[in-house]
């Protein structure tokens, strides 16, 4: 609730037990009784003398929006309650756990942008346990209801295998949908999964195009993505016309480190969470950037993981450091029984770096 210092027009919040109650104006540190305040329509200022019209601007004075949202929510207003626990969220620091509470009996009520933010505190253990299943389980409403947001976060939890079990398919399928509202979280995910070969036959060209789009539209992960394909030799040959360019590559990553790209710290705890797909990504970004601080050994590492699980991607790019001794000991044989995997798995990289060697002389290394 707004009130307001009569005697200096200093605005202050608080809530209906202070009415009528005598407090210390913290700035003319006089006294003065709570009274809920209203303000000016038009120009805002507080009406500290109980007039009917501002003197300044002669619109009417009325109560806030805050506290008709507040009136509402205690009415049971579905709209009205994510409203105040949204104000509740964003002010973390002093009552977040108002914010479950409102946003629990909005999410009751169908409303969906409010399933959304009560599943975001149970993924994240927010002023209650952690649990996957009742993050999805109101993703899930929410994303039926449309909510692009909940959508692409559903497609998360199939690729991650959190709540539910792992299916790239149904991932995939729900980053479709998130996509074709806008998300552009939604697009990166898709041009992910295209350039990995999970859940969708693997194609470089299409992962290439909707990362572009992401990219340009402000994703972060897309634009250093985009920043790493340009920067390899390896990762520009997969997708046909592409060539290598420092300059493209720098342009993208700069627009990354502008937005602050922090990403690689949240897909690493994804992909020691054990999903194949940020073990791989997480594998290549030790590759990215300037090739003096390449992380060979690291990148083994992740690469290595993400191939034991299958993973298209993680198989090639392994296949790829066995090829030029990268990390791992120089092994031909190791790298030609990788790609295979990783052909079979629908990788296009792999299909196209067979067929090539297939043509080449003759080598012993592959017995």
């Amino acid at each position: 609730m707004k009130a307001v210092c009569p005697n200096c027009h200093q605005k202050y919040d608080f809530t209906k037990d202070d009415i009528e109650k005598e407090v210390k104006c913290n700035e003319c540190k006089r006294s003065f009784l709570v009274t809920k305040a209203k303000f000016c329509s038009g120009c805002g200022i507080a009406n500290s003398v109980q007039a009917f019209y501002c003197h300044a601007c002669r619109h009417p004075f009325q109560f806030s929006e805050t506290d008709a949202d507040q009136e509402a929510a205690e009415q049971g207003d579905a709209d009205a309650q994510y409203k105040q626990g949204l104000l509740y969220y964003e002010k973390a620091s002093i009552n977040n756990n108002k914010a479950f509470d409102l946003f629990t009996k909005s999410a009751k009520q169908g409303h969906a942008q409010s399933q959304g933010y009560l599943a975001a505190m149970y993924y994240k253990g927010e002023c209650t346990s952690q649990n996957y299943d009742k993050a999805v389980h109101w993703w899930l409403k929410a994303a039926k209801q449309g909510n692009a947001d909940a959508q692409d976060m559903l497609g998360w939890m199939y690729s991650s295998g959190s709540g539910v079990t792992s299916n790239y398919e149904r991932a995939f399928d729900w980053y479709s949908k998130a996509a074709e509202q806008g998300s552009t979280n939604a697009l990166y995910n898709q041009g992910r999964m295209y350039w990995s070969g999970e859940g969708v036959s693997q194609d470089s060209k299409k992962a290439l195009d909707l990362l572009m789009n992401a990219a340009k539209q402000g994703n972060v992960d897309a634009q250093f993505m985009l920043g790493a394909i340009y920067k390899l030799d390896d990762l520009a040959d997969l997708v046909e016309g592409l060539e290598k360019d420092d300059k493209k590559a720098l342009e993208w990553y700069e627009k990354a480190a502008e937005q602050g790209y922090e990403g690689s710290v949240w897909l690493e705890n994804e992909a020691e969470q054990g999903d194949a797909a940020a073990q791989a990504s997480t594998g290549l970004r030790y590759m990215s950037g300037n090739p003096e601080d390449y992380d060979y050994e690291k990148a083994v590492y992740w690469l290595k993981k993400a191939a034991e699980q299958e993973n298209a991607a993680g198989q090639f790019f392994l296949g790829w450091l066995y090829e030029r001794g990268d990390g791992v000991e120089q092994d031909h044989k190791k790298a030609h029984e990788l790609y295979q995997k990783a052909a079979k798995n629908g990788h296009i990289g792999a299909m196209k770096t067979i067929k090539q060697k297939e043509q080449e002389p003759y080598s012993p290394d592959l017995l």
